[in-house]
């Protein structure tokens, strides 16, 4: 059995450690300006709407989608678990266009996490819960600081 809270906590730290070699190199500041109409939604009075897609409904569907059905899918093939991981999370990552290619890598880091945990486990399940808590955290952050 995984202990989940390490994995998640592991998780965490393996973003903020990338976060911090690669976010200083970001620039211009332009995620938070692409961001904007979403952090002002979450502001003003539809936190809990923000809450609900960002963390719970994007969590849940993107886990789907790129954990459970296309890097699953990709492993099955000649690319086995580290190529389908690595494929699944640059797709994962290009998807997030909004945070540039710095968050992009990121997103790629967290999407490999978030492929282990999924291939460690069996299920999609951890992944959606530390997603999700990812989610929520960046949410929280995002309208405090903004």
């Amino acid at each position: 059995p995984i202990d989940w809270i390490r994995v998640t906590a592991m998780v965490f730290g393996v973003k903020i450690a990338v976060s911090a070699v690669i976010l200083p190199f970001a620039g211009d500041g332009s995620t938070a300006k692409d961001l904007k109409p979403f952090i002002e939604l979450a502001k003003d009075n539809g936190l809990w709407l923000a809450f609900l897609v960002a963390a719970v409904v994007g969590a849940v569907v993107e886990e789907f989608v790129f954990r459970g059905i296309l890097s699953r899918s990709l492993e099955a093939t000649r690319l086995g678990l580290w190529g389908g991981a690595v494929t699944a999370s640059a797709i994962f990552a290009v998807v997030h266009l909004q945070y540039g290619i710095a968050g992009q890598l990121v997103v790629f880091v967290l999407g490999m996490a978030f492929a282990l945990l999924r291939a460690t486990s069996g299920s999609i399940w951890p992944g959606v819960v530390t997603h999700a808590l990812n989610n929520a955290v960046a949410l929280v952050g995002m309208t405090v600081v903004a």
